[in-house]
């Protein structure tokens, strides 16, 4: 997974990979190491994940409570030093969508490009869960993203029905 700027590539990491409660919806943010190009998709296990437009981010100095703000919603991940003492995210898990906006958040202008339509899907918890544990299937060369547990994704392909 490789962005291209004026510089030339850069490696994209995985910043969260988050599942919800259920087990049928995952969220994957990734980044360039800078914390302002953010790139989020969702999906789920086994299909080609999709890319949300991310309009802006932000991460406090807290240890890393993060805003990114999207076309559908803002992604919640609160800080896993300093989780809020209540409210979404206080078991410390991440929260998809959430209506917060920029200006809501630091009181700053909203343009209406930046507001995602309502009414918006009810929030929903994500917890972060251990990449180990998942595979990225997706292909560098056209950036699909497919996420697999990494039990399905290395079982071979074809069984005997023998």
């Amino acid at each position: 997974m490789a962005d291209t700027d004026r510089s030339g590539p850069a490696e994209r990491c995985v910043e969260y990979l988050c599942v919800n409660n259920a087990g049928d919806a995952l969220i994957l943010v990734t980044t360039d190491g800078n914390y302002r190009n953010f790139r989020l998709y969702v999906g789920s296990l086994g299909a080609e994940m999709r890319e949300v437009t991310v309009f802006d981010a932000e991460r406090m100095r807290d240890g890393g409570t993060t805003w990114i703000f999207t076309a559908e919603g803002t992604f919640f991940a609160p800080s896993p030093l300093r989780p809020p003492e209540w409210g979404l995210g206080s078991d410390g898990s991440c929260v998809w969508p959430t209506a917060d906006l920029v200006g809501d958040t630091w009181g700053l202008p909203t343009a209406d490009t930046f507001r995602p339509p309502l009414p918006l899907p009810n929030p929903e918890s994500f917890k972060l869960v251990d990449r180990a544990v998942y595979v990225d299937v997706g292909s560098a060369t056209d950036d699909r993203i497919l996420i697999e547990r990494a039990q399905t994704a290395l079982a071979p392909a074809h069984r005997d029905n023998a």
